[in-house]
């Protein structure tokens, strides 16, 4: 599933995007459904669905990035 998300003044004043009237941006969500998936998963989309994933993300930080660098 997939489907593009305007991007709000809102979001630009959280995430500091900086965007203008002039500008027309937008998240693209991305959205996957796996069936019959084994338990030898890998990559970042991978670990995610595997039964002893523990999420370490911050979710509480302005744009959290999982396996990289997170800017605060």
């Amino acid at each position: 599933m997939t489907k593009v998300v305007p991007i709000t003044e809102e979001d630009s004043r959280i995430h500091n995007y900086d965007v203008t009237e002039d500008d027309s941006l937008a998240h693209l969500d991305i959205g996957f459904k796996f069936y019959g998936l084994t338990d030898n998963v890998h990559g970042i989309l991978g670990q995610t669905y595997r039964f002893d994933y523990v999420n370490k993300l911050n979710v509480s930080a302005s744009m959290p990035v999982m396996g990289g660098v997170q800017i605060v």
